[in-house]
C-alpha cells in the first residue's frame, strides 16, 4: 500500500492507479478489505502525513497529497470505507478541512495532539505513530460484523 501511495503522490502522477489496482485485488474478501483499511490508514500516514515533519514540503507533492485526500473522501473504489473511516484516512492526507470546523475557527482539540512539524521531536514523532498504530490495528480487525474496522466507529 505505501508504494501504491507514494506512486499516487509523485509529483509526475497522474492519477491513483496503483492504488485502484490494489483495491480491485481485495473486492470480494472481508478479511483482505479489513486488512486494506488498516494499510491505508498506515499508508497515508508515513507517505503523507509524515511530510509535515520537513522544513518545507514541495508545492507539487501537496497537491498530490490533497489530490489523494479529494479522492479518499469521494472515490466509490472506496465505498467498502465509512464516512468515519474516510474522514481519519484523510486527515492523514494533511486534510484540515474538517480541523476547524465546529470549533469557532480554531483547531479542534482532540485533533491538536497530532500536530507536528520540523521543530518536533523523535519521541514526540514515535508516540504519534504508535496511536495511528493503535488505530491501524483496531481498524483491521476483521471480527466486526461490517467485515473491519467499521466497528468501532
Amino acid at each position: 500500500v505505501d508504494n501504491a501511495i507514494a506512486a499516487g503522490i509523485a509529483p509526475n502522477a497522474g492519477d491513483f492507479a496503483s492504488l485502484q489496482k490494489l483495491i480491485k485485488s481485495v473486492e470480494g474478501n472481508p478479511k483482505k478489505i479489513a486488512q486494506l483499511k488498516g494499510a491505508l490508514l498506515a499508508g497515508v500516514f508515513h507517505e503523507c502525513f509524515l511530510l509535515k515533519s520537513l522544513q518545507e514540503i514541495p508545492k507539487s507533492t501537496l497537491s498530490r497529497v490533497r489530490e489523494l485526500a479529494n479522492y479518499i473522501h469521494s472515490s466509490q473504489d472506496l465505498k467498502f470505507l465509512s464516512k468515519e473511516e474516510r474522514t481519519l484516512i484523510a486527515f492523514f492526507c494533511l486534510d484540515e478541512s474538517k480541523q476547524k470546523q465546529h470549533h469557532g475557527g480554531k483547531i479542534n482539540p482532540a485533533v491538536e495532539y497530532f500536530n507536528l512539524d520540523q521543530k518536533t521531536s523523535a519521541e514526540r514523532i514515535m508516540l504519534i505513530r504508535l496511536c495511528v498504530h493503535v488505530g491501524v490495528a483496531a481498524m483491521s480487525n476483521s471480527s466486526s460484523s461490517s467485515g473491519g474496522g467499521g466497528g468501532i466507529f
